[in-house]
């Protein structure tokens, strides 16, 4: 199991420059929900804000916009698995 999350991790990460924002969100949200306990969401995030941000009027002037959403992203998945029955027969 780690050997493919370390796997999928490098593809991941090599998804902020070969693939549209847009995919990697959805690769990113796949994996949030396979993986327990995906910290390397919100990373990638904020590798990809640092790489590709720019300051918009739009979010305030935030550099790190999508990071900020990622961790509430983040926090809510982990709410939402708690509650569905299936991610209550692994642990």
């Amino acid at each position: 199991m780690k050997a493919k999350r370390i796997i999928l991790d490098i593809v991941l990460f090599l998804s902020i420059f070969l693939v549209p924002f847009w995919l990697q969100g959805i690769l990113a949200l796949v994996l949030l929900f396979y993986f327990r306990n995906y910290y390397e969401f919100i990373v990638i995030f904020l590798v990809s804000d640092l790489v590709y941000s720019v300051s918009e009027s739009r979010f305030f002037g935030i550099k790190i916009f999508s990071f900020f959403v990622s961790i509430f992203v983040f926090i809510g998945v982990q709410f939402l698995k708690t509650k569905l029955s299936y991610y209550k027969d692994q642990r």
